[in-house]
């Protein structure tokens, strides 16, 4: 039956959700027991990539001195790390206390090294950065191009809104920490974007109110999101268990390189 025919679907509302149903009709068993693993396997990897990418705080944190690179990582990890969810974030903990031992040695060696050399890693912090996003979005659009969604079969590319939505939550917190200022300073509009200012104001300014209803606006967005991600990839169809572990894998790289910016900055 050709579903983009007027004539003979005017018994379904639905064309695309029709096609769908014919197909699963038509597959085998252990077609179908596949399909329901993949399932299984993309909505777990939602709630894993939570923990693999940068927390609120650290892209926060980031964005006092380095906001541009700060709204990539953000925008090239596809899901938001809410460790601290509802806790009053310290933005002077990543300055204080590096991600593990690795990163410690890491920083004490970059900073002795010349200028030239900072210079380059930076340079390949931020071409790090455009690779995540660069495959967060082939990731999303193939992946998408290649199913349907049950929860939404005719609205296309649903997951790399999924993977784009990340970036609002840090944003939120980018905003929290500049709210956060010293004896109600407020910098022209080019000393916000540079920041220098706000790297002292996160270091030794405690929350107002608005940063801390900021904050807890981040968390329940970064709730949201991972529920709208769970939602989205998990009702996928037409996947096989191996190309959803495909997919999971790309995602988590982007949020692992991802992780490893504000580290390493």
């Amino acid at each position: 039956m050709n579903y983009l025919n007027d004539k003979e679907t005017s018994q379904c509302a639905h064309p695309c959700s029709c096609a769908a149903d014919c197909l699963l009709q038509n597959i085998t068993g252990t077609m179908q027991s596949n399909f329901a693993s993949a399932q299984v396997l993309l909505g777990l990897k939602t709630a894993i990539l939570v923990y693999i990418g940068p927390t609120i705080a650290e892209v926060a944190a980031l964005s006092t001195y380095k906001p541009l690179l700060a709204f990539l990582l953000g925008l090239g990890s596809p899901a938001v790390n809410f460790a601290r969810l509802f806790r009053c974030i310290d933005f002077r903990e990543p300055f204080v206390r590096p991600l593990s031992t690795s990163s410690r040695v890491w920083c004490t060696h970059l900073a002795r090294q010349k200028i030239i050399v900072r210079t380059v890693v930076q340079i390949f912090s931020y071409v790090g950065a455009l690779l995540a996003i660069a495959n967060n979005a082939y990731n999303s659009v193939y992946t998408d191009f290649r199913t349907i969604s049950g929860w939404r079969c005719s609205i296309r590319l649903m997951p790399l809104l999924w993977s784009v939505l990340a970036v609002g939550v840090h944003i939120l917190g980018m905003l929290a920490v500049r709210v956060r200022l010293l004896d109600g300073y407020r910098p022209s509009i080019r000393c916000a974007i540079q920041s220098n200012f706000y790297l002292r104001a996160a270091a030794a300014g405690e929350n107002t109110a608005p940063s801390e209803a900021l904050l807890w606006v981040a968390s329940l967005c970064s709730i949201g999101h991972m529920v709208f991600g769970i939602l989205v990839l998990s009702s996928l169809v037409f996947i096989s268990a191996s190309e959803a572990f495909q997919v999971f894998a790309m995602y988590a790289a982007s949020a692992g390189l991802c992780r490893h910016g504000p580290s390493s900055e």
